[in-house]
């Protein structure tokens, strides 16, 4: 938890957005409260540039090859399987 009583423009909100932590901002000028509104929450809109987007799922075989044996005992199968 971080607490500025001196908020400002907001810039230490704006750092606490990118970095995951809670923040608690004061500030008594009016013009400047909603300047730090607005770039908070213009931090919050922007995506993080060094954690990638999680991809999208894709639908896999997970068998791509298989075929089936048979020996004395048992049956089994023989599976080539693709790891991504």
């Amino acid at each position: 938890m971080v607490c500025d009583p001196f908020m400002g423009s907001g810039t230490t909100g704006v750092a606490c957005v990118q970095l995951g932590r809670a923040f608690i901002g004061i500030e008594l000028e009016p013009k400047y409260f909603d300047l730090a509104c607005r770039r908070i929450e213009q931090a919050y809109a922007q995506p993080d540039l060094f954690i990638p987007m999680p991809r999208r799922a894709e639908q896999m075989s997970l068998f791509v090859d298989c075929e089936k044996s048979v020996s004395s005992d048992h049956a089994y199968w023989v599976v080539d399987a693709v790891i991504v």
